[in-house]
């Protein structure tokens, strides 16, 4: 072969090895920005997450309170009904008791 061919092959192989190496930086670089766009994807999410499950415990708080406040109150009036009803039975035991002593 002469030297002609010789340096045109090599600066054939030069240039394709060249090209070759190119490529692969490029793939490197978009696999890179590749995955820090999916990081940043799942970080994303997981911020919303975290702020919506915020929201929602906030809305769960609030609704047992309104639940132990209105269980509250109902209890309250149950035992307001039940001290009524104990305070007549006791007017009706103590006027019974009276009774049976003055009877006898």
């Amino acid at each position: 072969m002469s030297l002609d061919t010789i340096r045109i092959i090599t600066e054939a192989e030069q240039a394709a090895q060249k090209s070759r190496d190119e490529a692969a930086a490029q793939c490197a670089s978009a696999l890179k920005e590749a995955r820090q766009a999916g990081a940043d994807l799942i970080e994303e999410a997981r911020k919303r997450a975290g702020e919506e499950a915020d929201k929602l415990k906030a809305k769960a708080e609030e609704e047992g309170k309104a639940a132990a406040m209105e269980l509250a109150e109902k209890t309250k009036n149950q035992k307001a009904v039940i001290l009524a009803s104990a305070e007549a039975k006791m007017q009706e035991a103590v006027s019974y008791i009276l009774g049976r002593i003055t009877e006898t």
